[in-house]
């Protein structure tokens, strides 16, 4: 079995597993795959056992994205990248990753609370757009894209909530690394793509066997672009809009005067005949974000007409 080699296993019963203390993420953090427990050997471990542990191909498949991201950040230094550092056994049968437990928030919690100053929701993304960009730019044989992009797979280890302004200099990592895209695994993307009919007008989103999303650059630049206007729009539901109300949507950003090279990016995501343009080079153009930007705003105006 993949996940065994150079992995602590911590084997325990039934009766053992059952009485694990379930750790509990923040109201609003998404995590429909799995449940998490604090690891009976510390409170520094948390353990993601898996909702479909009982599905072998899921776990095999699994598997070997962990095997596959332990050679990835072996041979590159990714530190922004969490890697698991054990396996749980359940009466001989894996149930999941064991990961180092890190103290932090993640990107949510930044993006929407009122206490948190623009410049450093904007510094959040310009560190995640890196990562993004780091893993594009890897040689072509680690096929590697980070797959499942939005708010929760991101934390700011150590980042005191209460005094956001005065920590310029923070880190990020990021989770969910078990559902990359490396060599042959490859990636599960949901969340900002999870309309695969919507996508699959677009040859640039190409739909798997089993009618999901394909993980790709494209796919990360395009959700990183969602993340942003998340922000800029105040809501969450801008990669809900068809196709001709996101355009009238970035229409009206640049009636007030937003970066027209950031648009321009935003602009490529559903443009087919080019790959996406990552915003990255262009998020220095967020100085503030005025509510006249908000989705609300927007929807407003077209009442007036």
């Amino acid at each position: 079995m993949k996940g065994d080699s150079n992995m602590n296993i911590i084997e325990l019963s039934k009766d053992e597993f059952n009485h694990l203390e379930p750790f509990n993420l923040i109201e609003g953090i998404l995590e429909k795959e799995s449940d998490m427990y604090y690891s009976p050997n510390s409170q520094n471990e948390i353990i993601k056992v898996y909702k479909n542990y009982q599905n072998k191909k899921y776990i095999d498949e699994k598997m070997e994205t962990i095997d596959n991201l332990i050679k990835y950040t072996t041979e590159l230094d990714f530190p922004e990248l969490l890697v698991p550092n054990g396996i749980l056994k359940v009466d001989g049968n894996i149930m999941g990753p064991i990961y180092p437990r890190i103290h932090g928030y993640t990107s949510r919690i930044y993006f929407y609370t009122f206490y948190c100053p623009t410049k450093v929701k904007i510094e959040i993304l310009r560190k995640i757009g890196l990562l993004l960009e780091k893993i594009k730019n890897t040689n072509p044989k680690y096929n590697a894209a980070f797959s499942d992009v939005h708010v929760d797979n991101f934390m700011i280890p150590g980042f005191p909530s209460n005094n956001v302004e005065k920590s310029p200099n923070f880190n990020i990592i990021a989770c969910d690394t078990d559902s990359m895209k490396i060599y042959n695994s490859p990636g599960i993307t949901g969340y900002y793509l999870f309309d695969s009919d919507k996508m699959s007008y677009y040859e640039k989103y190409p739909l798997d066997s089993e009618g999901f999303v394909k993980a790709s650059s494209n796919t990360d630049i395009f959700c990183y672009i969602m993340m942003i206007l998340d922000l800029i729009s105040k809501s969450e539901y801008v990669y809900c809009l068809n196709e001709d109300e996101y355009y009238r949507y970035l229409d009206y950003l640049d009636k007030l005067g937003f970066d027209s090279s950031l648009l321009e990016s935003f602009a490529s995501v559903y443009e087919d005949d080019i790959d996406n343009i990552s915003p990255l080079p262009y998020l220095n153009s967020l100085t503030k974000i005025s509510k006249k930007s908000s989705l609300q705003a927007f929807y407003k105006t077209r009442l007036k007409k």
